[in-house]
């Protein structure tokens, strides 16, 4: 009775409006966190937690997407496109943002845990297949000037380019990549590192700035 009731309301289920009451109702007595995540899996249209709020008109999911608890998205002046591919699962509390050109691409199988930041802005994120991606981590595709005669909330946003993320590539907790960072398929980053340029395939990279210490094998 219970299953029937939940395929029954994610019929209706989404984002938006009613969408959002019927999300709620599909949900009743789920656990949060992880424990919705199969609510996604029952919809080919996917499922957005009641509590997410997607203040974003040009947000796309492919099939079996799962949006979390408390999950905000945005779009401001001149933000691109979010595209979430089939199977990505978005954690409680993770922030999306796109404005001025940016724009926000994430690719099958993708997982991205609690608290993570992605703002893309100037330049564009793309983050591949099959990633994982620890708790708050955070993605700036762009930068402010630094120029010394002018307040730093009045200097231009500028970048040296977005923010790339290859297949099967694993970001520790707290990792921090800003706009010029590439990290190459396979790579791992360990915890707290930030990265600012290109870190090769399948290597190894810890620290600020994050650098090679090793390769996988």
């Amino acid at each position: 009775m219970t299953e029937l009731w939940r395929r029954f309301w994610l019929r209706f289920a989404g984002p938006y409006g009613r969408g959002r009451f019927a999300a709620k109702m599909a949900s009743l007595g789920v656990a949060p966190y992880h424990c919705g995540v199969f609510l996604a899996d029952m919809a080919d249209r996917g499922f957005v937690a009641p509590t997410a709020r997607i203040v974003h008109y040009d947000f796309h999911m492919g099939r079996h997407v799962y949006v979390g608890d408390h999950v905000f998205a945005c779009q401001m002046d001149g933000g691109g496109a979010v595209r979430l591919g089939d199977r990505v699962h978005i954690y409680g509390d993770a922030k999306i943002q796109t404005g001025h050109g940016g724009s926000l691409e994430i690719g099958e199988g993708t997982h991205v845990q609690p608290g993570c930041t992605f703002s893309a802005h100037v330049s564009d994120v793309r983050i591949g297949r099959r990633v994982e991606i620890a708790p708050n981590c955070a993605f700036y595709s762009y930068a402010h000037g630094t120029a010394a005669d002018r307040p730093i909330v009045e200097q231009p946003l500028v970048s040296r380019g977005g923010v790339v993320v290859e297949d099967d590539a694993w970001l520790g907790h707290g990792v921090v990549l800003v706009d010029g960072a590439r990290v190459g398929k396979g790579a791992v980053i360990g915890a707290g590192a930030v990265v600012r340029s290109e870190i090769p395939a399948m290597a190894i990279a810890v620290g600020v700035p994050a650098r090679v210490v090793g390769y996988r094998k």
